[in-house]
């Protein structure tokens, strides 16, 4: 990546990235400033240790999406943008930025012709993680008021850290509950 672009993807990260993360769960812990692995597997230790205190029930299910990043629709993304009253502007960047790419196929000595690459974040461009998380936001938005446990009046169905995902709740039909809800939602986003 040149200079010229990881500059411009700092001032557009620089612009979205706080309207970005006010829209995203404190559930998940991943691609977010003061937070990452060791707050959700302490979140999650703090979790069981309550529930073992009260001598209740913890099911959980963890879930790691293979090839995260490269199951992001473009379109899908953009209305998420948009949602998130993004600036218009920025979503045109990123659009053309991310999503006027193509490729080409080769199978043995042929080359195919160019194809639209409509899936996918770039690996290690600054803006994928926070364009991840924001994604996301519609796949847990959900499952919000679906039964997990049950802390301090707080529902507590899910901990995630990037795309590592722990669906939680106090009964094996409530976990499963969580899991055909997730699997269903993200059929529908990938």
């Amino acid at each position: 990546m040149c200079h010229v672009l990881k500059l411009l993807l700092t001032v557009i990260h620089k612009r979205i990235a706080q309207k970005i993360d006010s829209e995203i769960s404190e559930l998940q812990a991943g691609f977010r400033k003061a937070s990452g692995t060791r707050e959700a597997i302490f979140s999650l230790k703090i979790l069981a240790e309550k529930h073992i205190e009260m001598q209740k029930d913890i099911y959980a299910c963890f879930i790691d999406y293979s090839k995260a990043f490269d199951s992001v629709e473009h379109e899908k993304l953009i209305q998420a943008m948009r949602k998130t009253d993004i600036d218009p502007d920025d979503i045109a960047l990123i659009s053309h930025l991310y999503w006027t790419q193509k490729t080409k196929v080769r199978v043995g000595k042929d080359l195919s012709d160019e194809v639209d690459i409509k899936k996918g974040l770039r690996q290690g461009c600054l803006l994928s993680p926070s364009l991840f998380n924001l994604y996301t936001k519609y796949i847990f938005r959900e499952i919000d008021d679906v039964p997990g446990l049950k802390v301090n009046g707080e529902n507590i169905n899910n901990l995630r850290c990037a795309d590592d995902t722990r669906l939680l709740a106090e009964s094996e039909n409530g976990l499963q509950n969580l899991v055909t809800i997730m699997k269903r939602k993200v059929n529908s986003m990938v």
